[in-house]
């Protein structure tokens, strides 16, 4: 897998850390079914580092805090995975030491767990293929199926 230019990766990453584009973002690319849910006016950038340092350079992600409106003390983590071009293992690999590492830091801090959203923002040549989570287990028998981590994220196709 390629990552991408230099400077894109740190375009991106700034680009989402301004607040307002941040939240232009979640209101203009993000479905109304969900944003409906969000209380908007406390929608802060999250400056905690849930990757690897050695990745730091290859990844464009960044984290926002907000709160459900329905007085839920939740918070609820945006993370937006910036692709050039599909990666060779599903995304949901990423995506998932990402929740693993701020569940880590909500229990380090003594919060409850984090609703985390995630949203790839994909700019490739090609069409990104969103499949099964389980089709990366082939030959998982199907009584085991039920303790596999199946789940979705949101894909914004650049393309």
């Amino acid at each position: 897998m390629t990552s991408p230019p230099f400077r894109q990766v740190h375009f991106f990453k700034h680009f989402f850390q301004i607040r307002e584009l941040a939240l232009e973002h979640v209101q203009d690319y993000i479905p109304t079914s969900i944003v409906r849910h969000l209380d908007l006016s406390i929608f802060e950038l999250d400056t905690t580092n849930y990757i690897n340092p050695e990745l730091s350079e290859t990844r464009s992600d960044v984290v926002y805090r907000t709160c459900l409106n329905n007085g839920r003390d939740l918070r609820l983590a945006l993370l937006d995975e910036h692709k050039s071009e599909q990666p060779d293992r599903d995304v949901r690999f990423q995506i998932l030491t990402y929740k693993n590492s701020i569940w880590l830091e909500d229990e380090k801090q003594d919060r409850r767990p984090t609703f985390i959203l995630p949203s790839v923002i994909y700019h490739g040549r090609t069409n990104w293929k969103k499949e099964p989570f389980l089709h990366s287990f082939q030959g998982l028998p199907a009584s085991l199926v039920r303790y596999l981590d199946d789940f979705d994220y949101l894909l914004l196709n650049l393309r």
